[in-house]
């Protein structure tokens, strides 16, 4: 099973003015396109997409290739700009996973020499106490 994004930056006005020059039934189905490859994490077939509509899907596939709002590779439907929020997407997540394994890492060194040092403290205190 593919792993679903967790962040996507989506932007409206992209969507919006992307969509003026189909028609209605392709502006739909490539809305739901979308959605699906960052659901799916890019593993959307005419199949899956098909199988809730009983539209003549033909005319539509052709349209959305003719311009541009996707193409087909190995029977998997990609979208450019997709692809590129899918990528910032990953390479977002990556970067706040290594911020989040370096806090870690140093919260955890402070706590550790945070306990050291007060087990010097105490231990000195105690010499000094007693000798």
């Amino acid at each position: 099973m593919a792993k679903k994004m967790i962040f996507i930056q989506y932007n409206p006005d992209d969507m919006v003015n992307g969509c003026f020059l189909l028609s209605g039934k392709a502006e739909l189905v490539y809305r739901r396109i979308c959605d699906l490859i960052y659901l799916s994490n890019e593993e959307v077939t005419w199949s899956k997409l098909t199988e809730k509509f009983d539209w003549d899907f033909k005319e539509i596939k052709q349209e959305l290739i003719k311009k541009n709002k996707i193409y087909i590779d190995s029977d998997i439907i990609r979208n450019n700009g997709c692809d590129k929020a899918i990528e910032k997407a990953n390479y977002n997540h990556e970067v706040a996973k290594i911020k989040g394994q370096k806090g870690a890492l140093v919260k955890k060194s402070l706590i550790t020499s945070s306990a050291t040092s007060s087990a010097i403290s105490s231990a000195t205190s105690s010499a000094l106490a007693g000798g």
